[in-house]
């Protein structure tokens, strides 16, 4: 690809993780992102057509980031237990740096669950390799519970979400500022890591 318009592409990408992380998915309009990017509309929509293939793209790779880092927790020589925490600490992580990603990702799954599954591609499949196959010897070497692979990912992954998905109702019951929000999170993040492990590991 010509490198005026992969550095253009980048530009328009760059712009517009800014102004989606500055105003939301809803509130972004394609001229915000010509504007941050200091190009016209009518270049950027020629690039990217609409905002909402913007924010796939962006979404996209954001996932694959994420499920990179997984598959490393998952390939290191420590227990189940300090796998699952690391897990849920770099969800937590990036869930706070990117809230409107996961709004998007479950609206994407809601109405394409085909196509996006599809374009996780490889990585997907090697995660879940990796997850199905250690949550299964564990549970024969009876570490954890009998359980299956797939319930097993969703109280994983699951409990940190509402938090963050709800953090609107959440301002309103409490009024939280943002050092007291984020404190909030990180408790909850250790409330959900700890009903995790009460849950999943049998007692020694």
């Amino acid at each position: 690809m010509d490198e005026k318009i992969l550095n253009t592409e980048e530009r328009i990408k760059e712009a517009a993780r800014r102004v989606f992380m500055k105003k939301g998915f809803k509130g972004t309009t394609s001229r915000d992102i010509a504007k941050e990017a200091g190009l016209n509309v009518a270049l950027t929509n020629y690039y990217f057509r609409k905002k909402e293939m913007l924010f796939k793209i962006i979404f996209m790779e954001t996932a694959h980031e994420f499920l990179d880092d997984i598959i490393d927790i998952l390939n290191r020589p420590i227990d189940l237990s300090k796998k699952i925490r690391l897990i849920m600490e770099r969800q937590l992580e990036m869930q706070m740096s990117d809230p409107d990603m996961f709004v998007f990702f479950y609206s994407e799954v809601k109405n394409n669950a085909k196509t996006f599954i599809s374009e996780m591609g490889i990585r997907k499949t090697e995660f879940l390799e990796k997850w199905n196959t250690q949550i299964k010897e564990n549970v024969k070497k009876k570490i954890i519970r009998k359980i299956d692979p797939v319930s097993a990912l969703s109280i994983v992954i699951g409990y940190m979400h509402f938090p963050i998905i709800a953090e609107p109702l959440l301002n309103e019951i409490e009024q939280f500022t943002e050092d007291s929000y984020n404190a909030f999170l990180h408790q909850q993040m250790e409330y959900a890591i700890e009903m995790v492990t009460n849950f999943l590991f049998l007692k020694k």
